[in-house]
């Protein structure tokens, strides 16, 4: 299994591509603990903007791994970073340096939108779109589209940066590579009040989301049902391309489906879960069963609360157990929490052999 690193101060992107890369043979790493991951710069051209987002999220990671290793960048990184990142000519001899020496695969993504009968001199909002939603309201948006002949038209676009470490490069200077995902649709016509998904957060009532109809779809893209936003999923779209060529790249392992044997194991495996009222001796359950029998304790409050953790953030307001309960909603059978759980664990455990579920 391949481990790519995703950069992104945004959990619910993260969230996002976790779910779409779910049965791929792809660990999805979370970004580094140093803070914002990489410098956006507030600009009009995509190209010039994906170019700079992608070296300073290379220079950040490449500084932080490197730690103090004082030989592998004698005079390149120093105490005043900053000072080089706002000199053009020190950056670009960073970028070259760095592109010589990281070998982490990791990738970065930009949503970008062009509404048609706004984007007469150039794409409007294109990838100034957070900031335009912060300061446009929907019956903004309408009066004018309305003044312009209402053509609601427009097409919502992902572009996916991967890093190329040297290895993996079809030319010296091809550091990068752009993968780009779009879906065309409409704008409603009316704004419907709804709340944003509690399992699936990218499904929101707060982006562009809320009022992008895909083409072919009904309803605005957060009201659809999960199944059904992923055929006009733009990041999903954009993932699809980089997938394809970590394959032509040999970098992917390919699954094998194996028959299930005729016989039964002489010793059948068994997992337990325990189910039972506060204070009912669960805990105490568990630990003898950790102790003695060697078995791994699964809290299934933890794990949920994990998740909510990770699709919401930690200043979220939703309570845990309307999460809980939302989530149990979303699955046929308790079985299915395992396997949410099974990628954390460690190789020999992955089939949650001998495991227990408190909770």
């Amino acid at each position: 299994m391949i481990k790519i690193v995703f950069l992104s101060s945004n959990l619910t992107k993260i969230a996002h591509f976790e779910y779409l890369l779910r049965e791929q043979p792809i660990l999805l790493m979370p970004p580094p603990n140093y803070g914002k991951p990489y410098d956006e710069p507030r600009i009009e051209d995509r190209d010039t903007l994906l170019k700079q987002s992608i070296q300073s999220a290379n220079l950040r990671l490449a500084k932080t791994l490197s730690g103090n290793d004082e030989g592998r960048q004698p005079a390149f990184f120093t105490d005043t970073e900053s000072e080089a990142e706002n000199t053009n000519e020190n950056t670009s001899l960073l970028a070259r340096f760095v592109s010589r020496h990281q070998h982490k695969i990791f990738f970065i993504e930009d949503t970008s939108i062009a509404i048609e009968a706004l984007s007469t001199e150039r794409e409007f909002p294109g990838v100034d779109v957070k900031y335009w939603m912060r300061e446009t309201s929907f019956s903004d948006l309408d009066n004018r589209l309305k003044t312009l002949g209402n053509n609601r038209k427009v097409i919502v676009r992902s572009d996916i940066v991967l890093y190329l470490p040297p290895n993996l490069r079809s030319a010296p200077d091809e550091t990068y590579r752009i993968f780009v995902g779009k879906s065309e649709g409409t704008i409603v016509d009316t704004e419907v009040p709804f709340e944003t998904n509690k399992l699936y957060p990218w499904l929101d009532n707060k982006t562009f989301n809320k009022w992008f109809v895909p083409k072919g779809a009904k309803k605005p893209i957060s009201q659809l049902s999960l199944n059904s936003s992923l055929k006009y999923d733009f990041r999903n779209l954009a993932l699809q391309q980089l997938i394809e060529f970590l394959k032509e790249k040999d970098l992917l392992e390919t699954k094998h489906l194996y028959d299930k044997p005729l016989q039964g194991e002489l010793f059948p495996r068994r997992n337990y879960i325990i189910c039972g009222a506060t204070c009912a001796g669960k805990t105490v359950l568990a630990t003898a069963l950790a102790r003695l029998h060697a078995y791994r304790h699964i809290e299934a409050s933890d794990f949920m609360r994990c998740a909510l953790y990770t699709r919401h953030g930690y200043a979220s307001t939703m309570k845990i157990q309307d999460f809980a309960r939302e989530t149990l909603k979303k699955v046929s059978r308790f079985g299915k929490i395992p396997q949410h759980l099974s990628p954390s664990l460690p190789d020999e455990t992955d089939d949650l052999r001998r495991c227990r579920v408190r909770g």
